[in-house]
């Protein structure tokens, strides 16, 4: 069984994954995965949309894993804010 595709992408959480005891590398440790890590520090929902448009990925992953909308909420965003660039990163994610 070759190993398991898994995009990561969101905030400074995602980007921390990749430290010894970040949950990427636990995932890691216990399961084949190749993976790509797509993250920047303190980005919004909107601008991990953005930073995705320039990113080329290296694969077709079978598994995305996302996480956006602290820096939203505490850049002053609306919940309704929130929730409509979250839909705009999960239309891009599926594109």
């Amino acid at each position: 069984m070759g190993k398991l595709r898994v995009l990561f992408v969101g905030d400074s959480i995602t980007c921390e994954g990749s430290r010894p005891r970040g949950f990427i590398t636990k995932i890691q440790s216990i399961l084949p995965i190749e993976h790509q890590v797509v993250c920047l520090k303190g980005a919004t929902s909107i601008e991990i949309v953005d930073l995705l448009e320039q990113t080329s990925l290296e694969f077709d992953p079978v598994f995305i894993i996302a996480q956006s909308g602290i820096n939203d909420l505490l850049n002053g965003c609306t919940q309704d804010k929130v929730r409509r660039s979250q839909v705009m990163l999960l239309e891009k994610l599926v594109a």
